[in-house]
């Protein structure tokens, strides 16, 4: 397990309290990594180490997922507002932690040519405030991006769709886990599978269908442990959910109308007095030093 607990406090979080929550997302990135092996095997899941056991390189996972390089991990524990998506999909043959923690990795221009879903992402972060996530990796220490599932798709590369359902069940305590330790008052769901998902691991449930309805009425309200959240529906940013968040309109561009529901976002944490972007929320509170 990764032991570097050394930390800055800043604004109103004391020393005591950002050392616990970098042990606690420790241990928690230490528990998703060493899970049973055999029963990720029959959901056709693995582990990163288990993926890379033969890299005589021996580099490990620091973060909960690969997704929260990009923005997230553990300098953004007192994240503000916690994104969710689906699955990271499968690893590629070479090992991108070494980039990673080298800090050489350009994570847009690396995967400009086929993550339609991540080039989507920038586009509708813009519209919350958040607009140069295309041009750097963690440029703001309120987001924390993660998926559901932490864990990746065995023998497969990196590609999109053929979300199994019976991925959610062994997820849901590690991702409760990372809600407790971050504390964020916003929780932005990556498509209908990752809402009732999210629902559940706060005690509410949600029958499936009739998705773009639940995205134009807004958020939902929930506890996670001592945790509240407002949860928010969203279409998935990938080509598919974009499609599908046009369907019964007139409206041609399912990207349109994403960025409208992402203005919707903003407006009304505007008019509640939280206002997002890069102006109204500072550099947060924790910074590990040496990770």
């Amino acid at each position: 397990m990764h032991k570097d607990t050394k930390v800055i406090a800043i604004c109103d979080l004391s020393r005591d309290k950002a050392e616990e929550k970098i042990k606690r997302y420790n241990q928690l990135v230490y528990d998703v990594d060493h899970f049973d092996a055999k029963a990720l095997s029959e959901i056709n899941l693995e582990t990163f180490s288990e993926h890379y056991s033969d890299d005589l390189r021996q580099i490990n996972l620091k973060e909960i997922n690969l997704w929260s390089y990009w923005q997230g991990g553990r300098s953004h524990l007192d994240a503000d507002i916690l994104l969710v998506g689906q699955d990271f999909s499968g690893l590629e043959g070479d090992n991108p932690i070494l980039d990673y923690q080298k800090d050489r990795f350009d994570y847009l221009k690396d995967i400009a040519g086929y993550s339609t879903t991540d080039n989507n992402l920038c586009e509708l972060f813009a519209e919350l405030g958040f607009p140069d996530l295309r041009n750097n990796r963690n440029t703001y220490r309120q987001l924390f991006f993660t998926n559901f599932v932490p864990w990746y798709r065995k023998n497969m590369e990196r590609n999109s769709g053929g979300f199994n359902p019976k991925w959610i069940a062994p997820s849901l305590p590690f991702f409760k886990c990372l809600v407790e330790i971050i504390e964020p008052k916003i929780i932005l769901c990556l498509g209908q599978e990752i809402f009732i998902a999210v629902l559940k691991v706060g005690g509410k449930s949600h029958k499936r269908g009739g998705y773009n309805k639940v995205i134009e009425n807004g958020a939902v309200e929930i506890e996670i442990g001592s945790v509240k959240s407002a949860v928010y529906p969203l279409a998935h940013p990938g080509s598919l959910g974009t499609s599908n968040r046009k369907r019964g309109t007139s409206e041609k561009d399912g990207l349109s109308l994403q960025k409208a529901d992402w203005r919707k976002i903003a407006e009304k944490l505007a008019d509640a007095g939280r206002p997002l972007g890069p102006f109204r929320w500072m550099p947060r509170v924790i910074r590990p030093t040496d990770v």
